[in-house]
C-alpha cells in the first residue's frame, strides 16, 4: 500500500515528471499471510492492532488529499485500516483510495480497448 499526496514536487522516479509526493507511511508491526491464503481472515481490529504510521515519513507537511493505492481483492479491509489510520494522525486531510484491480479468467481472453477520446 502506498501512500500518495498530491500539491507539490515528486518524490518518485516512477512518476518522472508527474507532481506526485509518494511516502511508504504505512507499516505493519507482524508480518501476516495474505487473507485468501488463511483458513480464517485476519479481522479489520486485528489488522488496526498491527498497522501504524511511520513517523519518519509523516514528518514533513502533507498536502491537501492523501490518496491511498491499493489492491483490492476481498473486501478493502487494509484501505479502512489506512483511511482510520491517517485520519485520525491527520485530521481535516480528505484520504481517498485508489483501486487496482484484478480478475483471472481461465476460460477466456478479455480485450479491452483504452482510449483517451471517445
Amino acid at each position: 500500500m502506498k501512500i500518495v499526496t498530491t500539491e507539490c514536487k515528486g518524490s518518485s522516479t516512477a512518476f518522472g515528471t508527474l507532481n506526485a509526493d509518494i511516502r511508504p507511511m504505512l507499516e505493519q508491526t507482524a508480518s501476516t499471510p495474505a487473507d485468501h491464503e488463511r483458513a480464517e481472515r485476519l479481522s479489520y481490529a486485528a489488522l488496526r492492532a498491527i498497522t501504524r504510521i511511520d513517523e519518519t515519513h509523516a514528518k514533513t507537511p502533507l498536502r491537501a488529499n492523501i490518496a491511498v493505492v491499493d489492491d483490492v481483492l476481498n473486501s478493502g479491509k487494509h484501505f479502512k485500516v489506512a483511511q482510520d489510520l491517517l485520519s485520525q494522525r491527520f485530521p481535516g486531510t480528505p484520504v481517498i483510495g485508489i483501486f487496482v484491480a484484478r480478475c483471472i479468467r481461465s476460460d477466456s481472453v478479455v480485450d479491452v480497448d483504452v482510449r483517451s477520446d471517445p
